[in-house]
């Protein structure tokens, strides 16, 4: 329901006075506004650092999923980020564009859809958080890559010290 149509019922409902209808019927619009409220600060009042959470969430879900195949991840990863309720709520797209470290990730595409602006901020944000869990996912796959050499060369290690021993 709009400000307009809320405005309306308001009206009626002042003009009915103490009438038990009218007290109700300010009750509901006052719950109205406040559910609104309540919406509005899900879809917009988030944190930069949810962001960051969500996008490190999503890129250690892609590996721990399909391990280092950069092709698998790929597609992992687009469809948790498009089902991500940082893109999906209008508002949350518009905060991934002013967190984003790939704000012009977008520009692979070549040229926006035709659309609403909603439309082109929401294929924006795709693109530019896809961008974000990418790179943190490479960041993950690169130190997991690191963790494992670093295991293989201990364990070579403490062989060698075993024959040496013998």
């Amino acid at each position: 329901m709009n400000a307009y149509h809320l405005a309306d019922l308001e009206t009626i409902a002042s003009t009915l006075g103490d009438h038990p209808a009218a007290v109700a019927l300010r009750d509901r619009v006052q719950r109205i506004r406040e559910d609104d409220a309540a919406q509005h600060a899900r879809d917009y009042d988030c944190s930069e650092r949810e962001y960051w959470d969500c996008v490190e969430s999503l890129a250690r879900d892609a590996f721990d999923e399909v391990g280092d195949d950069d092709n698998d991840a790929d597609e992992y990863i687009q469809q948790g980020v498009d089902g991500s309720q940082w893109i999906i709520y209008n508002g949350r797209a518009l905060r991934v564009l002013q967190y984003t470290r790939n704000d012009e990730a977008w520009q692979d595409l070549g040229d926006l859809p035709r659309g609403s602006h909603w439309e082109m901020i929401t294929v924006m944000a795709f693109w530019a958080m896809r961008a974000d869990v990418l790179d943190a996912y490479s960041t993950i796959a690169a130190s997991e890559y690191d963790a494992d050499i670093c295991d293989d060369s201990d364990d070579d290690d403490s062989d060698d010290l075993d024959s040496a021993s013998i």
